[in-house]
């Protein structure tokens, strides 16, 4: 339950800005190839949203999400805990 609780609060905090389009280095750069996702609407069941970033943007997100939620677990198991 915890674990779906911080996969929606990750979701929902997940950038909205647009994905500048790649400089003609990306077929030498594998980190510089786009990769696109759907990913599904809050509050719909059937919409669904296509998300197009670099391997490197994606990396760098999962990285992001993965010590939010570290932070988040390490809160909820120790909160007079934070920040020592």
């Amino acid at each position: 339950m915890f674990s779906l609780a911080v996969a929606a609060i990750l979701a929902a905090a997940a950038p909205d800005a647009p994905v500048s389009t790649p400089a003609p280095t990306a077929a030498t750069d594998p980190d510089q190839r786009i990769r696109c996702k759907a990913s599904e609407e809050t509050g719909s069941l059937a919409s669904r949203r296509k998300i197009c970033m670099t391997v490197a943007q994606w990396r760098q997100q999962a990285r992001s999400s993965q010590d939010t939620a570290e932070k988040m677990a390490d809160t909820a198991i120790c909160p007079s805990c934070q920040g020592h």
